[in-house]
């Protein structure tokens, strides 16, 4: 079975996510029916080291860890992006609802917005309407561990797409509210 962990949570509503051993940047690509951390990755336990949160008033991450005494969030939000750290290969399937119509708040500097869809869509497309006030896009390379940097300034860029279950962190020159 090459070290994969399969977890099936009942239910026609699944978010699949396919984490590599190593960090991955994930957003969940539903709207969660439980948003507790340690409910959602329980499945995992033991499987992961730290889950960690953007936070864009501070521009910093918080980091959950399970074998810390304080944990600095315990619930998740589905309007945000994610990394995690994990030991092996895993899936992890979360229940929750089909996203619609989804606005996400940006701020001047680094966010991490969500991306509440199971299909891939095309970055200029999406972003067409906050592109002037766009800087950089990033997602993780999970296989590489590192960074891709998407820059509208850019003759060749890394993407071109995001995908279910991607995260993603974007730099603003404002203040704006996207809508997918």
């Amino acid at each position: 079975d090459q070290g994969m962990i399969v977890v099936n949570v009942e239910g026609n509503d699944n978010c699949n996510l396919n984490f590599k051993e190593g960090w991955n940047l994930f957003s969940f690509c539903s709207k969660l029916q439980d948003i507790n951390l340690q409910n959602i990755f329980s499945p995992l336990a033991g499987k992961y080291r730290y889950i960690m949160k953007w936070d864009k008033s501070k521009q910093g991450f918080d980091i959950y860890s399970a074998e810390a005494s304080e944990k600095p969030f315990t619930i998740l939000n589905d309007n945000e992006s994610y990394f995690i750290y994990i030991y092996e290969p895993a899936d992890l399937n979360v229940l929750g609802s089909e996203a619609g119509l989804e606005t996400r708040n940006l701020t001047q500097g680094w966010t991490t917005p969500g991306y509440p869809y199971r299909i891939s869509r095309v970055i200029e497309t999406m972003y067409s309407l906050i592109m002037s006030d766009l800087r950089y896009i990033m997602k993780w390379n999970a296989s590489n561990q590192e960074f891709e940097i998407y820059s509208k300034e850019a003759s060749e860029k890394p993407f071109h797409e995001l995908n279910q279950g991607e995260g993603q962190f974007i730099y603003m020159f404002d203040n704006l509210t996207l809508q997918y």
